[in-house]
């Protein structure tokens, strides 16, 4: 499978109106790995979303707080 990448996609002049969110979704940054993992939470072990989310976002604190720096 070759590698894949994703963007955030927001309004032209979201950086003007709203430039503090604009700045953090730029930060926002989880390894394809992880990404891949989480999916197969949800796809394969049938585990809820919402507790996926939840568990990854309790785990990752501190790249979590560097985004919103």
């Amino acid at each position: 499978m070759p590698a894949l990448a994703s963007w955030i996609a927001a309004r032209k002049d979201l950086a003007e109106r709203a430039p503090k969110f604009a700045a953090l979704l730029g930060r926002v940054k989880i390894p394809l790995e992880e990404i891949e993992a989480l999916l197969d939470e949800v796809d394969s072990k049938k585990r809820d979303p919402a507790d996926v989310a939840k568990a990854w976002v309790d785990d990752h604190q501190t790249e979590i707080a560097a985004w919103i720096g």
